[in-house]
């Protein structure tokens, strides 16, 4: 709960659902094999997030938006060492156009 300008308590209510998928379902999207997503992973493509004891791979909506990028730049034929330069730099671009941090 926070205060509004004219202190009259307000309860924000935004709620955020985020998609949550597995390996198996994540390769069934983009019609890959689960070992693609692996190999992906092992060669520092995706930083994937894990749960349980077993370890399970989790995917939302941002890693299937890579992961789709991968696989065009895949069916172009690069490289994936190619794809990772290509990933970087287009990290490195968005950055730049980035605010820079006020200095209050």
């Amino acid at each position: 709960m926070w205060l509004s300008p004219s202190s009259k308590p307000v309860i924000n209510l935004r709620l955020e659902v985020k998609m949550i998928l597995t390996i198996r379902e994540i390769a069934s999207k983009l019609h890959v094999h689960e070992q693609t997503l692996r190999n992906w992973e092992k060669s520092g493509l995706l930083k994937i997030s894990r749960i349980g004891g077993n370890r399970t791979r989790i995917y939302d909506a941002s890693d299937l938006s890579r992961c789709k990028k991968i696989l065009s730049f895949s069916e172009k034929g690069i490289n994936l060492r190619g794809i990772k330069v290509l990933l970087e730099r287009e990290k490195q671009n968005r950055n730049k156009f980035l605010p820079a941090p006020s200095k209050d």
